[in-house]
């Protein structure tokens, strides 16, 4: 196997607008943790026959529109000769990064600073790629506690975003290690929001991950991080500020570190492969119902004894789902059309990643990983990953047992995101079609 890394800078100067948090109303005011383009280039060419590429590329960003992420990645294709389906485009969903993603109150992306971050991914892959050399490659993992379940049920009400311990949450990292004669080259997993800066710091931040990576650089490593399936999984030490931030960000690093050296990957051979979905929104209410919920909701929010900006940004971010989500219904319809997705997997030996759209609960992705590696599988691999934020982002993808439990993923965030929650059968489709492009890689 061949491995190269490069990294390119990304972060914007100081007075730009941060995604991620409507309740975050000053513009960035300095730099926590800068924030990188970064990308891995892995081939087999000309050690066996039919060898391929592929590019895992982690952008400091809360997500990628999919009109972009699919420019993007027939770009990377065509000028660097690869199948656009081998290209994994994945943000990291730091919460203190530019507007790379339209949010409702927020604004819409930044197009000339996402026009800047496009060059700046294309000159990240191609120095990979020219770096490239041939590398032994290590699979491990170790404990890591970086992220818990944020779902919190309550006696009454819907499911409230709060530290849930007994929840479901990724208790571990996984590590890939590509070792040349020239560097140490990690790809490293943990599922978790990263949102250890909060809406009351005025930072620009790649978030605890960025900080993992500066400490792992520090150690010798050239790194590269990208998220999990965290769609319900909160940092432990959300909203913290930047000393905490830097703390946790060094305890992911150390617990990388401790899954060195890892099993080797004996002569690896590489496969990548990608598929469509199309994902079905939920059973939808009569659009006058949710005309009166969104005219309620805005009554109540400027009755609220809170900031005016805020006021603004709510009561704006509602009237502006009404609108787009009348425009997007077709006579006939009772709901949007499918949200059209892309599910992506890499074979490295007998490692399987999954790369899957949006933020996808854990159980989700812990599912999958468990079929990939079940014995008995004809697509069996020894270990697997499933990367989540992939792509073009697509929202929240809850499992179907927390839609009765309501809360922020099931009944608010579309409001903000999208136009309509997504089925509760999103997560299988998802599934289905990783377990049937891990088959086509036997």
């Amino acid at each position: 196997m061949h491995a190269g890394f490069a990294a390119v800078d990304i972060t914007p100067p100081p007075g730009c607008m941060l995604d991620g948090f409507a309740a975050r109303l000053e513009n960035a005011t300095g730099v926590d943790a800068p924030l990188f383009a970064r990308a891995v280039w892995l081939d087999d060419r000309g050690m066996c026959v039919g060898g391929t590429a592929a590019l895992i590329v982690a952008l400091d960003l809360v997500g990628l529109e999919p009109a972009t992420a699919d420019a993007w990645a027939a770009r990377l294709a065509d000028e660097l000769g690869l199948p656009a389906g081998n290209v994994q485009l994945t943000s990291t969903h730091t919460h203190a990064g530019p507007m790379s993603y339209p949010i409702r109150g927020l604004g819409p992306a930044d197009a000339a600073l996402m026009a800047r971050v496009g060059e700046a991914v294309m000159e990240a892959c191609r120095r990979a790629k020219a770096a490239r050399e041939p590398a032994r490659l290590f699979a491990g993992e170790a404990p890591a506690s970086i992220g818990m379940n944020r779902r919190q049920k309550k006696s009454s009400g819907p499911t409230q975003l709060a530290l849930n311990p007994e929840g479901p949450c990724d208790k571990s990292v996984h590590v890939l290690r590509c070792q040349t004669a020239r560097q140490s080259i990690l790809l490293f997993m943990h599922a978790s929001h990263p949102y250890c800066i909060g809406p009351a710091d005025l930072l620009i931040s790649a978030d605890f991950c960025g900080h993992a990576v500066a400490a792992l650089e520090a150690a010798g490593h050239q790194s590269l991080y990208v998220n999990g399936c965290a769609g319900n999984i909160m940092p432990v030490a959300a909203a913290q500020g930047p000393a905490v931030t830097k703390r946790e960000g060094e305890r992911l690093a150390a617990s990388v570190l401790a899954a060195l050296p890892g099993r080797e990957l004996v002569a690896p051979r590489l496969w990548g492969g990608s598929a469509a979905v199309a994902l079905p929104h939920d059973t939808m209410p009569p659009m006058a119902k949710l005309e009166s919920f969104a005219r309620d909701s805005i009554a109540k929010t400027n009755a609220a004894e809170m900031d005016p900006r805020m006021k603004k940004r709510l009561t704006e971010a509602l009237d502006d789902w009404i609108v787009d989500l009348r425009a997007a219904l077709v006579p006939g319809e009772d709901r949007p059309r499918p949200v059209p997705a892309r599910v992506s997997l890499l074979r490295i030996g007998d490692l399987a990643l999954a790369f899957l759209p949006g933020e996808i609960f854990f159980e989700i992705g812990r599912d999958l990983v468990a079929e990939l590696t079940a014995p008995g599988t004809s697509a069996r691999a020894s270990s697997a990953w499933a990367v989540g934020y992939n792509h073009g982002f697509i929202g929240y993808v809850p499992t179907p047992e927390s839609y009765p439990d309501g809360g922020y993923e099931v009944d608010d965030a579309h409001r903000y995101l999208g136009l309509w929650r997504i089925a509760p059968t999103a997560g299988r489709t998802l599934h289905d079609a990783a377990m049937a492009l891990a088959k086509q890689a036997t």
